[in-house]
Formats: structure tokens, C-alpha cells, sequence
């Protein structure tokens, strides 16, 4: 699964090869490696970072930085396939009927219900950032400047979300919201 979260690659979840080594299958969650291990046809649960984890260099198992880009990428590139529906959603409706069709309980719904859909993938995304520790943020930032250009150009509900999205996260490893930290991610989404 290395090298398959960059934007827009993803791998879908399934059982692999264990990259640490430790046994013989990790469960692939879509976004990342989890605790789930199998061994000769038998469940069991193993932390990616417990005890002989080895280190980055040749066992398959992502370094923070990496991770913490895969993880920006999914909650990100979720938000944005929510978007592309919508837009999907509104190029159909004006080709089969002729015009634009919209009323404002139609767009909150269709609103909210994409920010549902998008909030579970963020969610357990954000929960993996959660768990490495504030001396991730700056890694975060980092990865989030990439999006930069292209989320300063997002509208709507959507952006909100992904902001509140991030906002959380960052609260959640301790930046306050008036921290640097909180207005260097609002400057590059604003």
C-alpha cells in the first residue's frame, strides 16, 4: 500500500501481506494499516507500531510524514469526490429536464447528506492522526499546503466541512484555536 495514497490512488480495503512482518496477513482499511492480523486462518489484533516494528527503511511500514499524507489525501480527496457528485448530480438533472432544478430543502439535504458520507472517511482518517501525537501538526500543514491552490478555490458546504474537519483534528492534538497552527491551515484554505 506504499506509494498508493497519493491523490486520487487509493487501495481498496482488503487483507495483505503484513508489512512489518509480524504475520502473515494486515488488514487494509482503504486508508491505512490496521491493529486487524491473521495467522494461519485465525484473527488476532497487533498494533502497526507495537513492540519489533522495524523501522521505515526497508519494511513496507509507512514513516509519519508519509502516513500523515495519505491520511490529509483521503480526508481531502473525500470531500472532493462529494463535490464532483454534486456537480454530477446537478449536470443531470439540467440535461434531462431542460434547466437548473433547485429548492433550498433540496440543496441542505443534499448538503448534509454529503457531509455525512464524507464525515465517515474523515472521521476514521482523522482518528489515525489523532492517535500520532501534536508533533504530527507541522507534518499536517505540510501536507495540507499541497491542496492549497486548489481549496482556496472550493465553495460551500463542502469547504466548511473540511475546515471543521481539520479544525478538529488539530484541536484534538492540542492547537488552539487561535494558535498558529489553526490560522496557518485557515491561510491556506481562505
Amino acid at each position: 500500500m506504499e506509494g498508493q495514497g497519493s491523490k486520487g490512488a487509493t487501495t481498496p480495503p482488503d487483507w495483505h501481506p503484513d508489512p512489518t512482518g509480524r504475520h502473515q496477513f494486515r488488514y487494509w482499511d482503504g486508508i491505512g494499516w490496521t491493529e486487524h492480523v491473521a495467522d494461519d486462518g485465525r484473527q488476532s489484533t497487533d498494533p502497526i507500531g507495537g513492540p519489533g516494528t522495524a523501522s521505515a527503511g526497508g519494511s513496507g511500514v509507512r514513516d509519519a510524514p508519509s502516513q500523515v499524507d495519505e491520511l490529509v489525501d483521503a480526508i481531502i480527496g473525500e470531500y472532493r469526490e462529494r463535490m464532483g457528485l454534486a456537480d454530477r448530480y446537478d449536470a443531470e438533472v439540467k440535461a434531462t429536464h431542460g434547466f437548473e432544478w433547485h429548492t433550498p430543502v433540496m440543496d441542505a439535504t443534499r448538503e448534509r447528506a454529503d457531509e455525512i458520507a464524507a464525515a465517515a472517511v474523515a472521521d476514521s482518517a482523522s482518528a489515525r492522526l489523532v492517535a500520532m501525537g501534536p508533533d504530527v501538526i507541522p507534518s499536517i500543514l505540510q501536507a495540507v499546503a499541497a491542496y492549497s491552490d486548489e481549496l482556496r478555490q472550493w465553495t460551500g458546504g463542502s469547504k466548511s466541512a473540511l475546515e471543521g474537519a481539520f479544525a478538529t483534528v488539530l484541536a484534538e492534538l492540542g492547537a488552539d484555536k487561535d494558535s498558529e497552527a489553526v490560522e496557518r491551515f485557515k491561510a491556506m484554505l481562505w
